[in-house]
């Protein structure tokens, strides 16, 4: 077993480099051709070695040094396309020698068929023919010169009429083969561009379309809810019901619709300075406000870094909030849940981690699905959608890896990123923050009646729903009609809760949380954020916590619930005791 994985990993070629599909082929090509030619032409060097030949032996062993490159250079991820080109010339000054060495008895020149088919494929139908014909010039000044040293210029006539006809006629049917394939390729790559741009199409479509639909909806449903309350006779108490009854049919095709989109999640590169420890650890804690009898979550580090990294947090947040949330919601029993991370490579610029998250028990049953490899099915047959973390971890260059055992379900992945020359300043486990826990020691919950809200929403009519639904149990509610009105109101007054809508003029939701995240930094205070939007595609959950903000809840929406969750956060962000 070990030499087959020796070998397996010696043959197995290096899938991170950052190509395209063409590319891609054309450097698979060049790294089995290296194999090949590794094996076959070090027999070849050894044969002339016993044949005295050792002229022939040296030139053999030039070309073996350049293909052992080639292998070394596309195993650690530094090939070069001038190094195809080198690869070819030195190629063919081996086929030249091996041409004019030959003779009746060795025929050393057919080697030489190999070239146009060598040159085409990895250079293309303009460039490899171009080569290809060049060196049918130096074929033909070969059969044809009588120089003292060239043995093929005796050949006989036929044996060199018919060389030619086969030279190019195999240059003809790799030309014709390599430009249909092109053809094709290129005929498929344009329908596949159109149909992503017409999915692209749909979901903004369906997007905007859910959008415009969920807003109105939630306010028949508040405003329903509402009436409900009040004193009605039964005739109009029946018709509120029916009302209510479609209102909540409609919700139902309005998820339908959302569910058969799937949203591009954003995938620009950005690199920003960040903690790998404090993005991870404040992402985990997002969990800690959940029923802690249900599941217990540790971040546990392999590796602690004394500098930060460049990158874009935001990803790394949606990443582990995919799949955290998918293992909380698939746990039948209490489970453990363990994030860590390990260094696999690093190098003066660059380090490559693995993170790795744990669950004890195992994913009872699961399995992959065929038609989704990122996805699983629980032992109910419910999916643990993996979709959003795996987009974002292939952009990274990454796959993620399922391994469901009888002790642990395992989720990995690798994530490569530019280190930083900012040193952190994280603590660790086990390291006690006593600013923290003073803070703590001297606070009391804020009760729902006293708390004062900010409702950042840019609909007057929206407005009015969340005032009318939550303005008896809270006393103060401050509106802000966009982003940049609810920073200047943040910078004068302190709130202890914020509702947040997501797209509003100026500056929509996400930003303004941003921002009241980078205030805070300086205060070591945290004041939570509740999303309430009409956005509820796949991946807008994720990409509005991973902004910073506490909870998220789309319209339209039960009041009960927007309720529960504003005193959940209330209960777990104390107001400090200035006494």
């Amino acid at each position: 077993m070990v030499s087959v994985d020796f070998l397996n990993d010696i043959f197995k070629l290096n899938k991170k480099h950052n190509l395209d599909p063409i590319e891609t082929n054309k450097l698979t090509f060049v790294y089995l051709f290296s194999w090949i030619g590794l094996v076959l032409f070090g027999f070849i060097s050894v044969y002339d070695i016993f044949l005295d030949n050792y002229i022939g032996a040296v030139v053999q062993f030039i070309f073996l040094i350049v293909l052992t490159i080639n292998i070394y250079l596309i195993k650690i991820n530094r090939w070069f396309p001038n190094q195809a080109r080198l690869t070819l010339i030195i190629y063919s000054f081996l086929l030249v020698y091996m041409a004019v060495a030959s003779s009746n008895s060795t025929n050393g020149f057919l080697w030489s068929f190999s070239l146009p088919l060598f040159s085409i494929v990895l250079f293309g139908t303009r460039k490899g023919f171009i080569y290809s014909i060049a060196y049918f010039v130096i074929f033909i000044i070969i059969f044809f010169f009588p120089f003292d040293w060239n043995n093929a210029y005796h050949l006989s006539l036929s044996l060199k009429i018919k060389s030619i006809i086969i030279y190019l006629a195999i240059s003809l049917i790799s030309y014709t083969y390599e430009y249909s394939k092109t053809k094709i390729t290129s005929e498929l790559e344009n329908k596949f561009l159109n149909s992503l741009n017409e999915k692209k199409l749909k979901d903004d479509f369906i997007s905007k379309l859910s959008h415009q639909i969920r807003t109105p909806l939630n306010n028949l449903m508040v405003i329903s809810n509402l009436l409900s309350e009040t004193e009605l006779d039964e005739k109009q108490k029946d018709m509120l019901e029916t009302i209510q009854a479609s209102t909540n049919n409609l919700v139902n095709v309005v998820n339908n619709i959302s569910k058969v989109s799937s949203v591009d999640y954003g995938l620009i590169n950005i690199n920003l300075n960040f903690n790998l420890f404090s993005t991870i650890n404040s992402t985990i804690r997002l969990f800690s406000s959940m029923n802690s009898e249900k599941f217990d979550i540790q971040l546990q580090p392999q590796v602690n870094f004394k500098y930060n990294f460049l990158g874009d947090p935001i990803k790394v947040k949606q990443i582990f909030l995919n799949i955290i949330e998918n293992i909380v919601k698939s746990a039948e029993t209490k489970s453990s849940i363990t994030v860590s991370y390990s260094l696999i490579k690093e190098t003066a610029t660059n380090c490559e981690l693995q993170f790795k998250i744990t669950t004890v028990p195992p994913i009872l049953n699961a399995r992959l699905r065929e038609d989704h490899p990122e996805s699983t099915f629980g032992e109910d047959g419910g999916i643990m959608d993996l979709s959003i973390a795996n987009k974002l971890v292939e952009h990274n260059g990454s796959i993620i890896n399922l391994q469901f055992n009888r002790e642990n379900t395992v989720i990995s992945f690798n994530l490569a990123f530019q280190k930083s020359k900012v040193e952190t300043e994280t603590n660790y486990p086990g390291k006690v923050d006593t600013v923290a826990a003073a803070i703590e020691a001297k606070s009391s919950p804020i009760e729902l009646k006293d708390a004062n809200v900010l409702l950042v929403e840019d609909n007057l009519i929206n407005q009015k729903i969340v005032v009318l639904s939550i303005q008896k149990l809270v006393k103060n509610i401050d509106i802000a009609n966009n982003g940049k009105e609810a920073l200047d109101k943040f910078g004068t007054s302190k709130y202890d809760i914020i509702l947040m809508d997501i797209q509003m003029p100026i500056m929509d939701g996400i930003i303004a949380t941003k921002k009241i995240r980078e205030i805070e930094q300086s205060t070591n205070t945290s004041t939570p954020i509740i999303a309430i939007t009409a956005n509820a595609l796949a991946g807008d959950k994720e990409i509005c916590l991973a902004a910073g903000m506490d909870e998220y809840i789309s319209k339209p929406f039960q009041v009960e619930v927007l309720i529960q969750k504003i005193t959940k956060l209330l209960s777990k962000n104390p107001v400090q005791n200035n006494s």
